[in-house]
């Protein structure tokens, strides 16, 4: 793995595991939360010991018991990331099968032919069975969807058993016994709503329209997810602007540990943000100031904001290709991150360049 992330690794382990031998938070007798230490000793809470709750019972323990909303709102997560994983497989499916048929156009050798023929049947089988897959999986998280809009004591009304598929850790599985929502009314692939936003600075007289901001990809370390309790340690969030002809994207960092400067460092201006392509291809983006992080104890986490300018002419990339990939360049290294909704940029900018 990176660089970056063995200093996460170490400095994980020197500041977070070894607090599971030697303190914890309580809450006394009048109410108020301390941290308690193996001789008995202890000291009030200070906003830095939040770290030390995600292991030990205390008064936030209910949220290792998530009310059913929460259940819906997690198994919904899960459910739209294995919808764009199955979005890429099938792109890159798609790709291949074109590819096939073009070698099948050049080529004049008997045994090259009978090959590809049979790659070609391989790939169009599975490309078939991902399309079945992914409608499965959109039937799926449009029932959560509506019930999670119902009142949960007439929520059992519009239960009952049936077959699907559902996504359990991370894994695609089909259950022929689950209960899950029936409604019949679904909407296949519904739109996405185009929303902008924008705003004219009085003194200078400038007009800045940007789209809403949405998930473009998270990442857990392995080991550390049974600490966060249906948290993500590390989400990065993003939207284009558009200010005086320019275009910009807007990026958000946030992680669920109050002490990642320490390992992560900051993002430096003139920092790279490299998008990776499905088709291969690679673009760098530039900081336009330094991002040093801000530690947010109220939600416990360590969140960047920094703006990355982006070339019209890579910008038209964007919107006529997948993304496959970001790498981030931290002050301390870099980190690659898988992208999940592969369509997320050229989505924005249609929805930006229609506004303008």
């Amino acid at each position: 793995m990176l660089a970056l992330r063995f200093s996460f690794i170490i400095s994980f382990c020197c500041t977070f595991l070894p607090s599971v031998f030697s303190q914890k938070v309580e809450v006394n007798v009048e109410g108020e939360r301390i941290v308690r230490f193996d001789d008995g000793s202890w000291r009030y809470y200070e906003p830095a010991d939040s770290i030390y709750e995600l292991q030990f019972s205390g008064p936030k323990a209910s949220r290792a018991k998530p009310v059913e909303g929460d259940k819906l709102e997690t198994q919904k997560k899960k459910l739209e990331k294995a919808l764009h994983e199955i979005e890429r497989k099938i792109y890159s499916l798609r790709e291949r099968r074109k590819e096939i048929n073009q070698l099948l156009i050049e080529t004049d050798n008997t045994q090259q032919i009978i090959e590809l023929n049979t790659e070609l049947q391989t790939v169009i089988r599975s490309e078939r069975q991902n399309e079945q897959l992914y409608i499965d999986l959109t039937n799926e998280l449009e029932n959560i969807e509506k019930i999670s809009s119902i009142r949960p004591d007439q929520r059992n009304k519009v239960t009952g058993t049936t077959s699907s598929t559902t996504v359990k850790n991370g894994v695609i599985e089909y259950n022929a016994e689950r209960e899950v929502p029936v409604i019949s009314d679904y909407i296949f692939t519904p739109a996405l709503e185009c929303k902008v936003n924008k705003e004219r600075d009085e003194m200078s007289k400038l007009v800045t329209t940007q789209v809403a901001s949405e998930l473009i990809f998270s990442y857990t370390p392995e080991g550390v997810s049974s600490y966060l309790q249906e948290r993500e340690y590390l989400e990065g969030y993003v939207h284009l602007t558009h200010v005086q002809g320019r275009f910009f994207l807007s990026l958000r960092v946030e992680i669920a540990n109050m002490k990642a400067q320490q390992s992560y460092g900051y993002l430096a201006k003139n920092g790279q943000l490299i998008v990776q392509l499905l088709n291969g291809e690679t673009y760098a983006l530039r900081n336009t100031s330094n991002s040093i992080g801000t530690v947010l104890p109220s939600e416990e986490i360590t969140r960047y904001e920094a703006e990355y300018a982006i070339d019209p002419r890579v910008l038209n990339e964007l919107e006529k290709n997948p993304l496959d990939k970001i790498r981030l360049v931290w002050s301390t290294g870099y980190e690659d991150y898988e992208v999940f909704d592969v369509d997320l940029l050229s989505r924005q900018f249609k929805c930006l360049s229609s506004n303008l």
